[in-house]
């Protein structure tokens, strides 16, 4: 969830900047994983947070769940490490739901 984290928090400074706009994030796990998630992120008391278990919101914008060679392959992985460098962002744990 390390791109979800940085996601998040760039998300929670454009809805503070832009109160008029309504932010919304949307996450793969329940909601009491979610909720949990939020606050370990930093809430962002303006976002509204939606648990999608299901990934049904995804589905309906046409994205599906990404293939082992995406999410392994030498430049993800290599971007995942340079977030924790550069941002100190290092995966805070979903408890439910998928990382594809």
């Amino acid at each position: 969830m390390l791109v979800a984290e940085e996601t998040f928090i760039e998300l929670r400074k454009l809805a503070d900047e832009h109160k008029d706009i309504d932010s919304v994030a949307i996450t793969h796990s329940d909601k009491e994983h979610t909720v949990t998630w939020v606050k370990s992120v930093g809430s962002g008391k303006d976002i509204k947070a939606i648990a999608n278990a299901e990934i049904q919101l995804y589905g309906q914008w046409g994205l599906t769940v990404s293939s082992a060679c995406h999410i392994l392959s030498r430049f993800s992985l290599w971007n995942v490490y340079a977030l924790g460098k550069k941002d100190a962002i290092w995966n805070i744990p979903m408890g439910s739901g998928s990382r594809w």
